[in-house]
């Protein structure tokens, strides 16, 4: 489908941009038109990062409240604690820019964090 060619520029599918840019209402119709939630960015910062991290990326909660409940649930732990290219799951994007009601209440995590995991998808801030 068309809605999930990525960019040759940017690397980025419709769905990750209307993620960055916090457009739900869009991110709802392309995620209901079948649009790949796990689609990844495949330029520079994007590298590895999918719909989700752009979203958080911003600090928008919007895209996350649509995005999570579209995804299948046996495919909700891969996304959920799907680390970028730099080795960082959505939330711990989202709290690294300082978005930290973002991190702990609109993206949920998979699994509890284990010690010294530094792919958590929980903060430890």
């Amino acid at each position: 489908m068309f809605m999930n060619q990525k960019g040759k520029k940017t690397g980025r599918t419709w769905l990750f941009a209307a993620s960055l840019q916090g457009h739900s209402a869009v991110v709802e119709v392309l995620c209901k038109k079948g649009a790949d939630i796990s689609s990844e960015g495949t330029h520079g910062i994007d590298k590895g990062r999918t719909a989700l991290h752009a979203a958080a990326s911003r600090g928008h909660s919007g895209p996350p409240g649509v995005l999570v409940p579209h995804t299948k649930d046996e495919e909700k732990p891969s996304l959920l604690d799907k680390a970028d290219a730099q080795g960082l799951t959505t939330r711990m994007v989202a709290a690294s820019l300082g978005y930290m009601e973002l991190a702990l209440t609109h993206i949920p995590t998979s699994r509890p964090p284990t010690v010294g995991d530094t792919r958590s998808s929980e903060c430890s801030c």
